[in-house]
């Protein structure tokens, strides 16, 4: 996918003041794009790593409140930033002068570690290498102040020569993306992707019952649950591009508000261009007041239940919408969900329709 249309369908996190700078440095023709963004809140924040591969990677990291932001953009190939830009609702944006930026070595500590590589302001800024008390290389790659970033090569701290544990993607200190893990003899025992430091395998995210409004999900997950009783409040449900989600299992009274009669004007669900998702499955009484039901370009969707032993969702939902969903032969839906609907289409793929 090239930049450009990602940026038209992914819910990602840059501003339009840094699309404007991403245009403007070439960036949006670019090919290969790939996503990987954790929701879940880490000390206050959540991260998004965006990868222009081979070279461009952009890292951005906001806080729960929105009352900030980093974004930083580098690239690998000439081994420097090309923009770092901190967003406050007291300063508003402010780039930071990279022009100002040098080369040396600076003391993280009083007991030896050290930085070798770009500086600004007496702190980290770009790619460089770290060592430890031991004067072990530790880390080549990049770092802003005490984070590494982007791209980079962990070491391990106590193999001496020198011996990579990780070779691959950064995110604020964390795995993310793709990446390389060896052991301590250099052999490579695992090349794939990451997600917050841990590999992606049963990478299923579970929302417990009661929650609010705290976000669990992740790019690379290939299940995604929400328990009873979840998300009263929000209005609003998008998975677009996930690429190994297989499954989607809402259980009842999630998205409910009993008080809010008639629907809201904009309130979408929405599924769309996850190659891998083959089974949705959502129980009753849920999404109460959402307006519109879409699934759309999910050419691996076999299975689709909507209150099948339950009859009540989706009860005020005026647009329904099913297309190119070329694999999709069993549905059902239970019989007091979509009555109010006003636009119902279905295009490509609809080989069984059965209602509960």
């Amino acid at each position: 996918m090239r930049f450009r249309e990602f940026l038209k369908t992914v819910n990602h996190q840059l501003s339009a003041s840094s699309v404007c700078f991403l245009e403007n440095a070439g960036f949006l023709d670019m090919d290969s794009v790939s996503y990987y963004c954790d929701y879940k809140t880490i000390q206050g924040s959540h991260s998004e790593l965006i990868a222009c591969e081979p070279d461009v990677f952009i890292n951005s990291r906001e806080r729960e409140d929105l009352s900030s932001k980093l974004l930083i953009i580098a690239n690998k190939k000439t081994k420097s930033f090309v923009s770092v830009s901190l967003y406050s609702k007291e300063k508003g944006i402010e780039s930071a002068p990279l022009r100002n930026t040098c080369h040396g070595v600076i003391d993280l500590s009083d007991n030896g570690e050290r930085w070798e590589g770009d500086i600004l302001d007496g702190y980290p800024c770009g790619w460089g290498r770290f060592f430890n008390a031991d004067n072990m290389l530790c880390y080549e790659g990049f770092r802003y102040k005490e984070y590494t970033v982007c791209y980079g090569t962990g070491y391990f701290p106590d193999v001496f020569p020198e011996t990579k544990e990780y070779c691959g993607m950064l995110s604020f200190g964390l795995r993310c993306g793709k990446g390389t893990q060896y052991n301590r003899t250099g052999a490579a025992i695992y090349t794939g992707y990451w997600m917050s430091n841990k590999r992606l395998a049963d990478n299923t995210v579970v929302v417990p019952p009661n929650t609010a409004t705290q976000l669990f999900h992740n790019s690379l997950m290939n299940g995604f649950v929400v328990q009873e009783h979840s998300y009263h409040h929000l209005r609003a449900f998008s998975l677009s591009h996930y690429p190994f989600l297989e499954t989607v299992e809402i259980a009842s009274y999630c998205f409910y508000n009993e008080d809010v009669m008639p629907p809201v004007t904009h309130a979408p669900f929405t599924l769309s261009c996850c190659e891998a998702l083959r089974e949705v499955s959502i129980d009753g009484f849920s999404f109460s007041a959402f307006s519109s039901f879409s699934l759309t370009s999910l050419p691996s969707l076999r299975r689709l239940r909507v209150a099948a032993t339950q009859s009540f969702a989706f009860p005020l939902c005026r647009v329904f919408r099913l297309e190119s969903l070329p694999a999709l032969t069993d549905v059902c839906i239970g019989s007091s969900c979509f009555q109010k609907a006003q636009s119902v289409v279905f295009r490509g793929g609809l080989v069984c329709f059965l209602s509960a």
